[in-house]
C-alpha cells in the first residue's frame, strides 16, 4: 500500500498573497466614472491569485482533489474567478475546462443625477458582474471554504 502524500504548509503562501491582493482591490474607489489601468492590473493580479490558490491547495496535498474540485470547479462565483483568470491571461482559449464564459470589460454609465457609486464591471456570455464585489465575494468564499475544511 502506497503512502499517503505528505501534507505541507506551503499553500500557505498563496493565501497570504491573495489576502494582499485583495486588500489592495479593497481601496479601489468605486465612486469614481472608471478605474484606472493600473487598478484593473491590480485586479486581474487577484483573480489570477485566487484562482491559482486551488494548485496550491491540491499540490500542498492539503485537501483531496475532489473537495477541491466541489468548491472551485462547481461555484459560480468561483469558476467566474476562473474566466477572469483565463481570459486575463490568454488571448486564444483553445481548450477551455468547462464552461468558459469570454469576458469583456466596461463601465458603467449611472448619469449626472444618479446617487449609486459608478463601477467597473465584467461582461461574461452569462451576465454582468462588478470586478470590485466578484473579488469580495471570492474572498469571502474562500475563507469560509477554509474554516469548513479546519484549514484556517
Amino acid at each position: 500500500m502506497a503512502d499517503k502524500p505528505k501534507k505541507d504548509d506551503r499553500w500557505k503562501e498563496q493565501l497570504a498573497r491573495v489576502r494582499r491582493w485583495h486588500l489592495k482591490a479593497q481601496k479601489i474607489n468605486r465612486d469614481k466614472t472608471s478605474i484606472s489601468d493600473d487598478e484593473l492590473d491590480l485586479l486581474f493580479a487577484f483573480f489570477l491569485n485566487c484562482w491559482h490558490l486551488y494548485d496550491w491547495l491540491k499540490n500542498s496535498n492539503a485537501l483531496s482533489t475532489e473537495a477541491l474540485d466541489n468548491f472551485f470547479r462547481k461555484n459560480e462565483t468561483m469558476k467566474l474567478c476562473y474566466d477572469i483568470c483565463i481570459g486575463a491571461k490568454h488571448l486564444n482559449i483553445d481548450y477551455p475546462k468547462g464552461g468558459f464564459n469570454r469576458l469583456h470589460i466596461a463601465r458603467e454609465y449611472m448619469g449626472k443625477d444618479a446617487d449609486t457609486g459608478k463601477t467597473q464591471l465584467i461582461l461574461f456570455e452569462s451576465g454582468i458582474q462588478d470586478m470590485v464585489g466578484l473579488a469580495n465575494n471570492c474572498m469571502m468564499l474562500i475563507e469560509s471554504f477554509l474554516r469548513e475544511h479546519k484549514l484556517e
